[in-house]
């Protein structure tokens, strides 16, 4: 076992006391609104299943029959600007661990607003996290995939394109980025997002694991029908 996975199934079992209760209240579900964050979700078919949003920052955290799995959080961010500079912070916090391993990124729009994307591989699966800012909330959209590039699946966009805002947005000015000024403080921001981004994407991925291992095993037809048969002696017998 290499050490990142091995660092995976510690965190597994680490967290499995707290999470179990949260996913056990995981439910079927379609649009979702979240208001505080001025945004909804809306799963791109039927076979999505919500969970309860399980780390501080996570809005939400649903999964598919394919095992895909998508997830926001969403912190202040107050003037901080999507560019170059603010993406390499991004990723300094994103990466910091060796469990979470990066493929690629690039600068992008979404939902009409600047966006940084970045792709990775974490525990033999591949993501993709979009990276946005709007009226100083900065959004961390990711979708959790299988073995082959997620941002390459057919359904990539659509399962992306089920966030969209409640009301219009705008972008911090750009002239409004401490960075402009000379001012640490707008790197130290978009690293931070890159820390809460990597907690909620190990989350998402130790959470379905989680619920793997605690879901009672189904008791064979034949085992159902032995046991019935001996309720129904034992209530014969005078």
């Amino acid at each position: 076992m290499d050490i990142p996975r091995r660092s995976f199934c510690i965190l597994a079992f680490a967290w499995m006391p707290f999470l179990f209760g949260t996913i056990a209240r995981a439910g079927d579900g379609k649009s979702k609104e979240f208001p505080s964050h001025n945004c909804r979700y809306t799963p791109p078919g039927d076979d999505w299943r919500w969970a309860d949003a399980i780390v501080p920052n996570m809005a939400f955290l649903a999964e598919n029959s394919k095992g895909f799995r998508v997830t926001l959080a969403v912190s202040p961010v107050g003037n901080e600007v999507i560019n170059e500079r603010s993406a390499k912070a991004f990723e300094s916090g994103y990466y910091e661990k060796a469990i979470v391993r990066k493929r690629g990124g690039q600068l992008t729009n979404f939902q009409g607003v600047p966006a940084y994307q970045t792709e990775g591989n974490i525990a033999e699966k591949t993501f993709a996290t979009r990276y946005f800012i709007a009226n100083g909330n900065g959004y961390l959209l990711t979708v959790i995939g299988g073995s082959e590039p997620i941002e390459n699946d057919p359904s990539f966009e659509s399962i992306m394109n089920g966030f969209a805002f409640l009301t219009p947005v705008s972008a911090s000015a750009p002239g409004t980025n401490p960075q402009a000024a000379g001012d640490p403080d707008g790197f130290n921001v978009s690293r931070l997002m890159g820390k809460v981004a990597g907690i909620c994407l190990i989350a998402a991925l130790v959470a379905f694991v989680v619920r793997k291992l605690v879901r009672p095993k189904p008791v064979p037809l034949r085992a159902r029908r032995a046991e019935s048969d001996e309720d129904e002696g034992e209530r014969s017998v005078p």
